[in-house]
């Protein structure tokens, strides 16, 4: 067929949609079963419980949506785990966007400060506060978070309440 042109096909479309969101996954041994892992979506705030099947399908057991506060403290307690996440660390992430050893060192200052001058509880409650809207959040997923006196909080097993049998 002499004469025709031949038409290119048209440039592919470009993504109206940006590149999916960085997920991380961890698999949080000892706090999890071994086939569950929690996803987490830092900017959209977004933590989600993951679990394969005994078919081995990938399944979402949970999902729950925490503020831009909530998790950075989300993050810093499992960035730690299965160490206990120290008190200047929880503070540096709960007051500055752009944790640092010096962040963290200035922190560790402030709350050292505080426990001698008696306004521990000051400083204190607003992360606090914050931390127990967290701990709310994240029953669903089987993880709890404990105090540990003077020194931080940790990641653990949640406890199952329910009735006790005799």
């Amino acid at each position: 067929m002499k004469g025709l042109d031949v038409m290119q096909p048209p440039p592919p479309a470009e993504p109206t949609l940006p590149d999916d969101p960085e997920l991380r996954y961890l698999s949080l041994a000892g706090l999890l079963p071994e086939a569950h892992r929690l996803a987490i979506q830092r900017d959209l705030g977004l933590v989600a419980r993951l679990y394969a099947d005994v078919e081995g399908v990938p399944r979402l057991q949970h999902v729950q949506w925490f503020t831009p506060i909530e998790m950075a403290l989300v993050l810093a307690l499992v960035e730690q785990y299965p160490h206990y996440c120290p008190y200047e660390v929880l503070l540096a992430h709960f007051t500055s966007t752009r944790v640092s050893e010096r962040v963290i060192e200035r922190m560790r200052e402030q709350a050292y400060e505080a426990r001698e001058s008696g306004e521990w509880d000051v400083l204190m409650r607003p992360m606090r506060n914050v931390l127990s809207c967290v701990q709310l959040k994240r029953r669903p997923f089987g993880i709890a978070i404990v105090s540990l006196g003077e020194v931080g909080y940790a990641l653990v097993p949640a406890r199952h309440r329910g009735r006790e049998t005799r």
